[in-house]
Formats: C-alpha cells, structure tokens, sequence
C-alpha cells in the first residue's frame, strides 16, 4: 500500500508541474495580447519568443524538479506534452479559436521541441 501511495504522489507532482507549465505561459500571454483584435501588442516575433523563453524556463525549472525526486524518466515528457495539448484543445482552439492547422504547427512543435529537448538535456 505505502507502494501505491509513493507512485500517486509521485504522479500528482508531474502532473502538477505539466499544469503549471501550461499555465504559466498562458496568462502571461493574456497580457501581452489585445482581446478585441486577438493580437499581440508588440511584434508577433517578439511575442513568440518571449513565449518560448518562458516555456523553456517553467519546463527546464519543473524537470529539474522532477529529476531532483527520482521520477525522471521519458513518461515526464510524455505527460508534459498530453497535458499541454489538452489544455491549450480546450483553451486556444475551443474557447479562442485558433485553427488547429496553426496551432500544431506553431505552438505543438515548440511543446515537442522544448519538452523532449529538456528531457535529453537533462537525463544524463
């Protein structure tokens, strides 16, 4: 029993940390963007970067984390980019619908890049 205790624990805190991944860009991103017209306010370049910087930040910060537990193994990516994907599913393209064909290929090959990158940068 304390077995399965160690597991959902340890469970709950990826999936924490794949929330929070998630959720830190995306209300950064609130702020950076005007609600009527549904742009950024600044260069879309610069929006997109600063976008990535904090991506690459919250997920270098929360896989160091996870690696600090013992738990880091290739499921953490795996669950990152799910819960990422699902999130931004009912966020991006359900509630401020952005078409899927550029939500893949701008904000899910980024997600594939930074999560995966991070992982082999930091499994050694």
């Amino acid at each position: 029993m304390q077995k399965i205790n160690y597991y959902f624990s340890l469970t709950v805190w990826v999936l924490g940390f794949a929330f929070l991944a998630w959720f830190f860009p995306f209300v950064v991103s609130i702020f950076m963007v005007d609600s009527t017209t549904k742009t950024p306010y600044m260069d879309p370049v610069f929006f997109k970067l600063c976008m990535v910087a904090i991506l690459f930040s919250v997920t270098y910060f929360t896989f160091w984390k996870i690696r600090q537990k013992n738990i880091f193994s290739i499921q953490v990516p795996h669950t990152f980019l799910l819960i990422n994907s699902i999130m931004d599913v009912i966020f991006l393209i359900g509630l401020f619908s952005m078409p899927f064909s550029i939500w893949f290929s701008t904000v899910f090959s980024v997600y594939v890049i930074i999560f995966y990158g991070v992982y082999f940068l930091l499994r050694t």
